[in-house]
C-alpha cells in the first residue's frame, strides 16, 4: 500500500499533461479547420451552381518559348523502358520538351532500348561510371546535361 501515493499522484501529472496536449492540439488544428472549412464551403457553392463551367480546352495554348525537362535515371530497366518511353513521347507535345533518360555504362540493355527509340525529345546521358548509383547521382548528371543542352 506504500506505492498507491506515488500513482495516485503519477495519474493525476499524466492527466494534466494530457489535458495540456490536447489543448494545445486543439489550438495548433484550428488554422488548418479553417482553410478546410472555406474549402468545403467553396465546393458546396460551386455545387449548388451547377459546378465550374470551364475545361483545359479553355486555357491559352502553352508559349512557344516555354520548355520543359522529364528526368528519368534508369537501372537494369531494359524489359519495361522501351514501352515506358514510348507511351511517354506519345503523350508529349511534339515542341518544348525534353526526355533525359541516365544510363549507366555497364547497363548495355536499357542503353541498347534506349538509344533504340528515334525522337528528337528524348536523350540519353550516358554517366561517366559504372552503376548502380544513387538517384540522386542519376538525376544530378542529368541535370548537368540538361544545363548543357
Amino acid at each position: 500500500m506504500t506505492g498507491a501515493p506515488f500513482w495516485a499522484a503519477m495519474w493525476i501529472v499524466a492527466r494534466e499533461l494530457m489535458l495540456f496536449a490536447a489543448i494545445g492540439f486543439l489550438i495548433l488544428g484550428i488554422d488548418e479547420l479553417i482553410v478546410d472549412l472555406i474549402w468545403i464551403v467553396t465546393r458546396v457553392k460551386s455545387f449548388m451552381r451547377g459546378g465550374p463551367r470551364w475545361s483545359t480546352a479553355d486555357l491559352p495554348p502553352p508559349r512557344a518559348d516555354r520548355h520543359f525537362a522529364i528526368f528519368v535515371p534508369a537501372w537494369d530497366e531494359a524489359d519495361v523502358i522501351g514501352d515506358m518511353l514510348s507511351a511517354t513521347l506519345s503523350h508529349l507535345p511534339a515542341h518544348g520538351v525534353r526526355l533525359f533518360v541516365a544510363l549507366y555504362p555497364n547497363d548495355e540493355g536499357t542503353a541498347r532500348v534506349v538509344k533504340g527509340i528515334n525522337d528528337e525529345r528524348l536523350f540519353p546521358v550516358t554517366l561517366p561510371h559504372d552503376g548502380p548509383t544513387t538517384k540522386a547521382d542519376a538525376l544530378n548528371a542529368l541535370w548537368r546535361a540538361m544545363r548543357a543542352e
